[in-house]
This record gives structure tokens, sequence and C-alpha cells, in this order.
């Protein structure tokens, strides 16, 4: 029955002490065996007066009784158990006696807790009376103590478990005393069952962590190792344990651990550091801390972060891209504004001049050129993602070949063109223009980059259902929900460039043709379409050499698409004979201006207002005279939008036209649903001026 169990070695030295104290014969105490499968048994425990055993040895016979000696063996006895003895004299429960451990369990000193009541110690006070009423009733020569569970409380007010053994010692004079062994219950040892519970429990925890752990020695010795994927050990768990840092790990993981080490040694901090390195063709990133474990050991967590950093990157890009697009629709709203005035002038020059005038040439080409760098400024709309929309379904395979019928005779006759496209690709919820516009920059990008040397341009198309997890890899994937997505791909056969410049290859007037100057707006805008279109770009590198930029677009879903974003007014020739009254709203002085002399030079009479609160007056004092607003949606304080809401509330019918330097997308709603709006683009010229305002008054 005592094969691997623990006796508990309290209550033989309470049989013994009582033994002494009462110097009677024989004394039997019920002592506890702690089993190795967790439950307890009980054996007797007899103790003899060492006076009253005249058959002992002569050893025993050697033995002088000395009760005060006894008395201080059994103390240090208990002391070195950790338990609490305390002697109570009945009926009045008055400490008598107790011995230093009832410091550590309690909180008081024993001259402290002498002449004290001993309920002070009981959660419920009326506990230790029961205690007591329960020893006498089950008192008997076989069974002289009691061992019960019992919540104590410590001097500082909290509340503990603890197992109590208990025996009454009969005196002379019909007194008698209480003795009590106390031993704190909340850290006994634990059971096979209750190890193996928290074992598990630990198991379950690593087996959740995606983590590399290893313990070294005060040596730096690894001595334990775990992970709960394979694919993060650096190799295998054989070749790292019994090895310090060098030997075991690869040079690169070597160089940064080996420091991280040696000032966790000295400090006993915790300490960080991350490295990358290339596995499988595949830069990983990764995070190690250290920290001290125990009194000599320290403990290294080494954690993936590969996809927390791609996520990091991704963010960057995205908020770049962001600011730059704003950079980009900021530039291209004040140069639109500036070409207006440009275009507008020039226009009432060549009224001014005479044809056979050789100044008219000059006012021409000024008129040219400022339409040329209104398609610049179109180009930043669009990577802006401000530019002009007008959704449809488009026809990927149609517009492939018609943008290459276009551009036919601009590629080279030593580059050669091969199409891939299969049959039943479905539309695409876009721009026909647009994505026109796209597959320009690609395949003209395509041909400088094989440049004079012979080479081929492959333009692919076709479907595939993507994956959530592949999506968040790309720039706006987060966003879009996995599932069939058509595809436009261009490859070239030139060199290619390196993974950095990759990187930059969209960024507005970034160009590794620096021979060529003026360039780097063309995929910049390719890239913006893309991504007003909610879709994403792909550009891989081919080998042995070039580059794949590949567009993902939704399927388009008809039901969804709405024509009225990018509606255009049709164009009408004016016919108006009598003289209507357009109020201009335009914060820039010079736009304003050029605005109103172009309305009055075709019969129109003009009423100004350079920002939102200043139409809104104008237009309630001239309300009844007034036929149309021509209003500009950028203006400070009070915006175009909020300006045409005000004016809706002085009038449903009036005429209102929008004008601005950005596209029509922030007033589509109002386009679809007002059919008293109208939107015109910045830069303009008069006859697209007149043919708006006109469509729109008739």
């Amino acid at each position: 029955m005592l094969s691997g169990g623990r006796i508990d070695l309290s209550a033989m030295a309470l049989c013994m002490q009582i033994t002494v104290a009462s110097r009677k014969k024989r004394h039997t105490i019920m002592g506890r065996v702690d089993r190795t499968d967790g439950r307890d048994e009980f054996m007797k425990t007899e103790g003899t007066s060492v006076n009253e055993r005249k058959e002992s040895t002569t050893i025993d016979d050697r033995l002088p009784y000395d009760p005060a000696s006894y008395r201080k063996a059994m103390e240090n006895l208990h002391d070195a158990l950790g338990d609490a003895v305390i002697t109570i004299e009945l009926p009045h429960y008055t400490i008598v006696e107790a011995n230093r451990s009832i410091e550590t369990l309690l909180g008081y000193r024993p001259d402290e807790c002498k002449n004290q009541c001993a309920t002070l110690f009981f959660a419920d006070e009326g506990q230790l009376g029961l205690l007591v009423r329960k020893l006498k009733k089950t008192r008997s020569p076989e069974r002289a103590n009691l061992l019960v569970e019992v919540h104590l409380k410590h001097k500082n007010g909290g509340l503990f478990k603890a197992r109590m053994t208990a025996s009454i010692l009969a005196e002379s004079k019909g007194s008698s005393r209480l003795i009590l062994l106390i031993r704190n219950h909340s850290i006994r040892p634990q059971t096979d069952e209750e190890l193996q519970a928290v074992h598990g429990r630990e198991s379950a925890i690593l087996r959740a962590l995606p983590d590399l752990l290893l313990l070294q020695d005060d040596q730096g010795v690894y001595v334990d190792c775990y992970a709960a994927e394979p694919d993060i050990l650096p190799s295998t768990p054989d070749h790292i344990l019994g090895k310090t840092i060098p030997d075991a790990m690869p040079p690169v993981i070597a160089g940064h651990l080996e420091p991280l080490l040696k000032k966790v040694q000295e400090t006993r901090t915790i300490e960080f550091a991350e490295y990358a390195i290339t596995r499988q063709g595949e830069i990983r990133h990764y995070e190690a801390r250290m920290a001290p474990c125990g009194e000599s050991h320290t403990l290294t967590i080494i954690r993936d972060i590969t996809t927390q950093r791609r996520l990091e990157e991704r963010i960057v890009q995205v908020q770049k891209l962001e600011a730059m697009g704003r950079l980009a629709g900021g530039i291209a709203h004040d140069f639109n504004n500036l070409l207006t005035v440009v275009l507008g002038n020039s226009d009432l020059l060549l009224r001014e001049i005479s044809p056979r005038d050789s100044k008219k040439k000059l006012v021409e080409e000024i008129m040219n050129v400022a339409i040329r760098a209104s398609r610049l400024t179109h180009h930043l709309l669009a990577y802006s993602g401000k530019g002009p929309i007008h959704l449809a379904p488009v026809e990927p395979a149609t517009v492939i070949r018609e943008t290459i019928g276009l551009l036919r005779e601009a590629i080279p006759s030593h580059v050669t063109v091969s199409l891939r496209l299969p049959d039943g690709l479905p539309a695409v919820k876009g721009d026909y223009t647009q994505i026109q516009q796209v597959l320009m920059h690609l395949l003209n990008n395509a041909v400088e980059a094989i440049g004079a040397n012979k080479g081929r341009i492959i333009v692919s198309a076709g479907t595939r259902k993507l994956k959530q997890k592949y999506l968040a890899r790309h720039e706006m994937g987060e966003s879009l929900k996995e599932g069939d997505y058509l595809y436009i791909s261009v490859s070239d056969s030139g060199p290619g460039v390196c993974d950095a410049d990759v990187k930059k290859i969209f960024d507005p007037f970034f160009t590794t043709k620096h021979d060529r100057p003026g360039r780097g707006l063309g995929l910049a805008a390719s890239l913006g379409i893309i991504r007003s279109f909610q879709g994403f770009f792909q550009v891989t590198r081919r080998l042995p050499s070039g580059l794949t930029f590949t567009a993902y677009l939704s399927p388009a879903e008809l039901d969804q698409i709405a024509g009225a974003i990018g509606r255009v007014t049709p164009g009408l020739r004016s016919t108006t004979k009598e003289r209507l009254s357009v109020l201009v709203v335009d914060d820039e002085d010079s736009v304003r201006i050029t605005t109103r002399l172009l309305l009055e030079t075709h019969g129109f009479k003009t009423l100004a207002a350079s920002n939102g609160a200043m139409g809104l007056s104008s237009l309630e004092e001239n309300i009844k005279t007034i036929s149309a607003v021509l209003l500009d949606l950028t203006m400070p304080d009070l915006n175009g939008r909020e300006t045409y809401y005000r004016m809706r509330k002085l009038s449903r019918d009036i005429p209102i036209l929008f004008y601005s330097g950005y596209s029509e997308e922030e007033v589509a709603e109002l386009l679809v649903e007002d059919k008293k709006t109208g939107f015109l683009q910045k830069p303009f010229t008069t006859q697209d001026l007149i043919n708006h305002l006109t469509a729109l008054l008739q």
C-alpha cells in the first residue's frame, strides 16, 4: 500500500508530540498516505513513551527522556515540514502555544497570537466549536484525531484552504487542550491526474502558437526546442539540440541571435531582433525574442512575420498612391483652370483676328498646345482616380483587336504581336475608351522595352478564379471578393527591370528610358484607370527576360451598370435668339472673367459671383431673370455641391451646369436624379460651353 506513496510525516510527528506531552504509554493517530494514483489512504501511527518501554533495547535505554528536548525536536520537525502547530486551551479556545511556522502560514508571530482566541484564524468562527464537538463525539482509542479541510483567514484578510489534523489532549483536574496541525492545502502536491491536466493545457497552448521555441542553458547550448509548424525550423531538431548558435544556425540567423543572447545573459532583460532569409526562392521575415528563463537559461521565441510585413508594405503603398493621387489630382485641377483661360482667350483672339492675319497661326498654335496639355492633365486625373468615367459593358476581345489595329502602323516591323483570345470571354464593367487607353499605354511600353532589337509582344485574355488569399497579396485585393475575374495581359521580350524598379513602375514620372524625356505618366494613368474599375494590376518578371503586365477586372453585371456616370450632354448648335441671362459662380477670377466673355460673345447676358454664398444671394435677387447657372464644383467654404442643394430650395426648375477641373464622378448621382443638371469638363472650348449650355436650356 505504501509503495510509491508519501507518508504524512506531520501526523507521525503529532503522534510523537502528543505521546511526549501526555506521558501515556501509547497513543494511536490516524495518518494520511498519498498514493501515486491520487487517492488518500489512512494508516495508524502509534507512539509509546520511552519511559514505559522497559522491554526496549539497550539503545532505547540509553536515550534519556527529556521533555524539553523532545518538544524542541518536534518544533524543528514541524518547521522543516512547513506545518503550523497550535496548542489551544479548552473550553475558551485560548491559544497557549504556537510554533514558528504559524507566521508563514497565517501571518502572526508565535508571541503575537499567544492568549488570543483561536477563532480569529477561521473564516467561520463557529467552525472551531463544531470541530471540537465532532472530535469529542468520534474520539476513541483507535482514532484519537480528526482530519478535516477548513478555510482559514490570514492576518492580511485573505482566505485560503487548509488541511487540519486535530487531537484533544486530556490533562489533570479535568482540563483539556486541543492540538491543531495545519498545512496549506492550496499548495499541496499535485496528483497524477492534475499534472496530466496541466500538461494537456500546456500542450494545447504550444500547439496553438505558430512560433519556434528554443531553450538554451547558461553555456548557450540548446537543450530543448518546439515548433508547431516544422517549416519554421531552420534545420532539424537533431541538428539544433546540444549545439550553440554558430553550430546550429545558418550564418545569417546566427549573426542576429549571438549578440542578442550575449545581451540577455548580461542584463537579464527581454531583447528583440528581426531578420530576413530566402527560403525556397521566397524572402521570409522573422522576429526573434529572447528572455531570461529561470536562473541561468534563456528562452528564444521566433515568429514568422512575413504576412505582417507584406501587409504593412501594402498599406504604405496604398497610402503612397493615395497621397500621390491627391497631389496629381490637385495639380490637374489647377492646370485645367489655367488651360480654360488659355483656350478661352485664344478663342476670343481668333474672333478678333482677320483670317489673313499672320498672327492667326500663332494663336491657333497656342490653342493646339493647350489641347495637348489638357490630355496630360487627363492622365493625371486618371491616375488619381478622378478621370471621367463612362461605365458600360465592354467586350475585351473587341477592344483588344481594335486597339492593336489602331497601333498597327506605330508598331515596328521587327516586333511581332501575338493574340491569345479564347472564345466566349465575358464582358467587363468599365469605360471602353479608358480600357483602350490602358492597352495603348501597355503596348507602347512593350514596344519601347524591346527597342531596336527583334522581339515579341503577347496580348492575352481569359478568366481566372481568384481566392481571397491570392487577392490579399495585391493592392486593393483585400477590398475585393473572391470569384471569377477577367484578365488582360501584355508580355514583352525586352530586357526587363530589376525588382526595385518593379515596385516603382507605376509611380508618376518614373521611367527607365532617360533618353526620352516627357515619359512616365502612361503606366501611372493606367493604374488609376484600373483602380477606378475596382480592379488591380500584377507585374511579373518573365524568364529569361521581359515583363508581363496583367490587369484583373470584375465581369460585368448588367443590372449594376449605371449609364448615368459619364453621361455627356449632347452637343447642339446654339439656336438662341433672345438674350438669356446666365449666372457664373467660380472662385477663380481669370476663369470667371473668361467664361463671361465667351458667353457674352455668343449673345448671353451674364451675372458673376466669386463664391457660393454670393451666388445664392445673386440668384435670390434675380430669380425671375436668371435663365441658367454655371456652377464650379471646387470652391472654398461653400462648395459647388452644397451651393447646388441650397439653390434647389430657391428654384427646382432652373438649369444648373456644373463645371470642374475634376471629373463628373463627384456629382454622378445628381446627374441621374436631376434632369435639369449637366456637367462640363475643364478645360473646354467655346463651342463645348455653348453646346452644353444650349442643350440644357432646351
